[in-house]
This record gives C-alpha cells, structure tokens and sequence, in this order.
C-alpha cells in the first residue's frame, strides 16, 4: 500500500494525531530555563521570614469569585466604601422612591380589586411618610434634591458645570474629543413631577389653614358624594376619587348604558300597550264605585286603630268574666257541701244528745241504788 500513488494520506475527520512518545510529554513550567533557581536552606528561609506577617484584613475566604471590574470610589458616589450606615435623609429618599415605584406598579396592574386594596395601604404609607416632616426637623442638615437619586445639590451643581463646560470645549476642538450628554430618564420625570406635585400640596395645606372653614365644607361636601368620610390632605382626597372613576371603567359604562337602553325599551312598550287599551264605560264606573267606597272608608280608618284597642280590652274583659263564673260556681259547690257536712254534723249530734241524756239517767239510777244501799247498810250497824 505504500507504492500506491492514489492514495489519499490525510487524516480523516474522526482520526486524531499520534505523537510519539517524547514529544507527549509536557515540561513543568518551574523546569523552565527561563526561572532562576536558587538553592536556600530551611534554617536561612526560617531566619529570612521569621518577622513577616500576613495581612488578612482584606482578604476573602468565602471562596466567592469576584466577577466583571472595579472602579475607584469618587466624590459623586454614595457610600462608595460601604464603611457608613445610611443617613436619614437618604433612608427618607430611599422609602419614598420605593412608594412611588409601587403605586407605578399597582396602575399598571390589571387585578382591579387587588389594586385599590394596595392603593389604599400605600396612600396609608405615603401619609405616614408625609406627616414626619424630614425637612423640616432636620433643614439645618438636610440639603435633598428632589428627582435626583440622593444627590447633594452643590455636587449635582458641579457635575453639571463641567457637563456644560466640556460641551462648549467639544464645539472648538477636533472630533476626536470626548463629549457628555445627560439623559433624562421617564422615571426621574415622574419623580420631579411628584415632588413638585408634594410641594404645591404642602403649599395649599397652609392655604387650607389660613382660609379656614369653607374649604372645609366644600371638601366634606365633595368627599360625602364619593361616599367616604374626611381625609387629611389633597392628594388622598385625589386617591378617592381616583378610586371612584377607576371603577367607571369603558365596561362597567358599557353595561349600565346597554342595560339602561333595555329598559327604555319597555318603558316605550309599556306605554304603547296602554294606549292600545281602552277602557269601557262599565269598567270605568266599576272604578268610580271603588273609589268612592275607598274614599268613604277614609274616615274609619282612622278610627280603626282605636276600634283595635277597644275590642282587645273587651276581649280581655269577657275572659276575665269567664275566669270570675268558673270561680263562682267552684264557690257555690263548696257551699253545698259544707251545707251537706252541716246536716250530717246535726245528725250527729242529736243522736250523740240523747246517748248521753240515757246515760245520764242510768247512772243517776245507779247512784240512788248506791245510796239506798249504803243507807241500809248504816241502818242495819
């Protein structure tokens, strides 16, 4: 096969190379001619880094592999290091750019129920938010700029400075110079916007207490047609009417028009059959009788109620003389017998008389035999 000329001689596509054997072997790279090697004894090695220490403080033994790059802290950084706690103001920033992302949220959800549930809880929040008054208690030290994420106002003043100053450098020189442009997020639109919103209505609380009470009546007047009671500013009185148009979505209009036109509907056949019906002159004289038995009996209504009373009281007194014979004719029985037991006990006793009237006599007869016989017996001695 070695002579044939045809034969194609390379490798296949499943085929790999075979080395040989010397050449498979791969050098350590600490062989390398490249590295110096330097013969040192354990005792200068332990002499030689007795005194060294590692510095730990720094290091990571999490085993978490850092992943992408660094950058170096600079002066428009919040928090750069991570060594300070967050402040108060930036905390206070911090929850109301959260309350507004929730409230964006919820609007662009599409559970209705769910979503004026929640509303009503982050109106609730947003209050209690409002009412601590961070600027106030804290204006000495508190320097926020509204729609910029937590940004102090003098850096954001110089940032924009050297934005502008390196636009107009841009317009002089080549193109080769690197300009910057600042893009205003949607969401920092609608931050703005809310503070300033916030802003005109802490504005018109101060009005609303300087006018005094006739605001006051044209609130409650406006809240009691939505159907809810006071609320403690403007923007939550906005809520509820929100709420309240919300639940007049293109639907619900819908139905209630359809519904609303059926019901026309009927009302125009219900008006169209009873001009089809004529009544007869026997029918309304029929009528006129009704009402004027009706009309008669307008009068004795309203003695009814006192017919009512006076028939209870009658019935009441036709028991109570029910219940008074039946305690007679109990009387009258009870007369009888004691009437019956009083014959009897004279009976008795007349028989009882003359047994002792016989007795009597028979014992006075016994007592002169005794006499007579003591007589004699005196006689005789």
């Amino acid at each position: 096969m070695a002579h044939i000329g045809d034969l194609d001689k390379q490798l296949e596509i499943f085929e790999t190379p075979d080395p040989p054997v010397l050449q498979q072997c791969i050098k350590d790279d600490t062989n390398s001619e490249s590295v110096e090697e330097i013969r040192v004894g354990v005792k200068d090695g332990f002499e030689e880094f007795k005194n060294a220490n590692i510095d730990t403080s720094k290091t990571d033994f999490s085993q978490i592999r850092p992943t992408g790059f660094s950058l170096d802290p600079w002066e428009y950084e919040l928090n750069a290091g991570g060594d300070r706690a967050e402040g108060l103001s930036e905390r206070y920033t911090r929850l109301e750019r959260e309350i507004s992302h929730l409230k964006s949220d919820l609007n662009s959800t599409d559970h209705a129920s769910e979503r004026l549930n929640l509303l009503q809880r982050v109106d609730g929040l947003e209050q209690q938010l409002s009412d601590v008054k961070l600027d106030k208690i804290y204006s000495e030290h508190i320097s926020v700029a509204r729609g910029v994420q937590g940004l102090d106002r003098t850096l954001t003043k110089n940032l924009l400075d050297t934005l502008h100053g390196s636009k107009k450098e841009g317009k002089e020189e080549d193109k080769g110079t690197i300009t910057y442009e600042l893009v205003l997020k949607p969401d920092d639109a609608k931050y703005i916007q809310a503070a300033s919103l916030r802003r005109l209505e802490e504005r018109l609380g101060v009005l609303e207490k300087i006018v005094g009470g006739k605001d006051d009546k044209i609130r409650s007047d406006l809240l009691s047609s939505a159907g809810e009671s006071q609320a403690h500013s403007l923007m939550s009185n906005l809520t509820v009417l929100q709420r309240k148009c919300l639940a007049l979505d293109q639907g619900v209009v819908g139905n209630l028009n359809q519904k609303a036109g059926e019901l026309l509907q009927k009302i125009e056949k219900l008006k169209h059959d009873k001009e089809k019906q004529k009544d007869t002159p026997v029918e309304n004289n029929k009528i006129i009788e009704l009402f004027e038995l009706t009309k008669r009996w307008d009068g004795t209504a309203s003695a009814l109620p006192d017919v009512l009373e006076r028939l209870q009281t009658l019935k009441s007194l036709h028991e109570s003389a029910a219940g008074f014979n039946l305690t007679l004719n109990h009387l009258e029985q009870r007369q009888r017998d004691v009437s019956e037991s009083l014959v009897t006990n004279q009976e008795v006793l007349r028989q009882v008389s003359g047994t002792l009237e016989a007795n009597m006599e028979r014992i006075q007869h016994n007592f002169d035999n005794i006499n007579k016989r003591i007589d004699a017996l005196t006689s005789n001695s």
